[in-house]
């Protein structure tokens, strides 16, 4: 085992400590790099054993930027962490993996899936779990959830509760889904972390319990093991594709 890359590093603090703890009983002389565009604004990277600075993901140096880095400093692994970097790391993982290095990355086409909430719902629906409904504009129940079918970090998202609140923005946008709105005081929110080995079968299930969130993820949460555990290894014990951490 050679170094270990974290990309997109930010706050990421007890991600990169809990691969700087796993590598010491390991592999005692790898290091856990850390990358960012603000580097010196990210805590991960203050902690990391090492850190640089990358380009923005929109700049087409980022790859072989990213690629050169990883050869300099002897690493052999690169963990992504946000979504908007997953298709292009993917897109581009032979290019990695001939130079030794290897993206812990699920395959395009999935990633795709995941990136379109349309496309996403059928996949789910396709494996017997079930989704809000989703309106037409045309025949719209209140209260509903409007959210882009392409959306992060929960921006752009609003709960409905009548007609009247509907506006023109809401209506002219060609990014928004209409969904049924699931009322968190008749439903208890649960993510639920993944993780799928080489031959892209599923391994583990952690159920989070929401508590706080901040920008779509979880900042306060519990851990519980429920009937989510089993439900999930039913339906998605095999995902073709998949590879590493699904959230």
């Amino acid at each position: 085992m050679r170094n270990l890359l974290i990309t997109s590093a930010g706050k990421r603090v007890s991600l990169v400590k809990a691969f700087q703890h796993e590598l010491k009983v390991r592999y005692p002389n790898a290091k856990v790099f850390a990358s960012d565009a603000s580097p010196h604004l990210s805590a991960a990277c203050q902690i990391a054993d090492g850190w640089f600075k990358v380009p923005l993901l929109s700049n087409q140096n980022y790859i072989p930027f990213l690629i050169e880095k990883c050869i300099i400093n002897n690493i052999s692994l690169v963990i992504p962490t946000i979504d908007t970097e997953l298709l292009i790391l993917s897109k581009n993982k032979k290019l990695f993996l001939d130079n030794g290095i290897t993206p812990i990355i699920s395959d395009a086409e999935l990633i795709n899936i995941c990136r379109d909430k349309r496309l996403l719902h059928t996949f789910f629906n396709k494996r017997a779990i079930e989704t809000a409904t989703e309106y037409k504009q045309k025949n719209l129940k209140f209260p509903l959830f409007i959210k882009p079918y392409n959306g992060s970090r929960s921006k752009n998202t609003f709960i409905i509760t009548k007609k009247e609140e509907l506006t023109s923005f809401h209506l002219n946008n060609e990014n928004f889904m209409f969904l049924e709105y699931l009322n968190h005081k008749k439903h208890t929110e649960y993510t639920c972390d993944l993780y799928y080995s080489k031959d892209n079968t599923l391994k583990c299930v952690v159920p989070r319990k929401r508590i706080e969130v901040r920008d779509g993820e979880i900042n306060k949460g519990k851990t519980v093991k429920n009937e989510l555990v089993n439900f999930i290894k039913k339906r998605l014990f095999k995902i073709d594709g998949a590879i590493g951490c699904l959230t």
